[in-house]
C-alpha cells in the first residue's frame, strides 16, 4: 500500500511537472504573440498615417492642378471668348494659336518673296 502511494505520488509529481512545462511554453508563445500583435498594431498605425498623408498630398495636387488650369485658361482667354478651365479646352486653344501663328508666318514669308 505504501508503494502504491509512493508510485501515485511520483506519477502526480511527474504529471504536475509536465503540466508546468506546458504552461511555461504556452506563456512564452503568448508573449511572442503579444509582441507580434504590438508590431502589427504599430505597422497598421504607420500605414494609416502614410495613407492620411498621401490623401492630403493628393488633394493638394488636385487643387494646384485645377488652379493652374484656371490660370492658363484666363491667360488664353480674350475679350471675346472665354476658354474653359479644362485640359481639353486649353489644348485646343493652344493648337488654334499655333495654327494661326503658322498661317501668319506662312503668309508673311510669301509676301516678302
Amino acid at each position: 500500500e505504501m508503494d502504491e502511494a509512493l508510485l501515485l505520488k511520483k506519477a502526480v509529481e511527474q504529471e504536475n511537472k509536465v503540466l508546468h512545462d506546458r504552461l511555461a511554453e504556452c506563456q512564452r508563445t503568448l508573449g511572442t504573440a503579444y509582441q507580434a500583435q504590438a508590431l502589427n498594431a504599430k505597422h497598421v498605425s504607420d500605414l494609416d498615417d502614410c495613407l492620411h498623408n498621401s490623401t492630403y498630398q493628393t488633394k493638394a495636387a488636385i487643387l494646384l492642378r485645377q488652379s493652374f488650369l484656371e490660370q492658363l485658361a484666363a491667360l488664353l482667354s480674350d475679350g471675346f471668348t472665354r476658354v474653359p478651365a479644362t485640359e481639353e479646352a486649353i489644348k485646343n486653344k493652344v493648337k488654334e494659336i499655333c495654327s494661326n501663328d503658322r498661317t501668319h508666318v506662312a503668309v508673311s514669308t510669301e509676301g516678302s518673296m
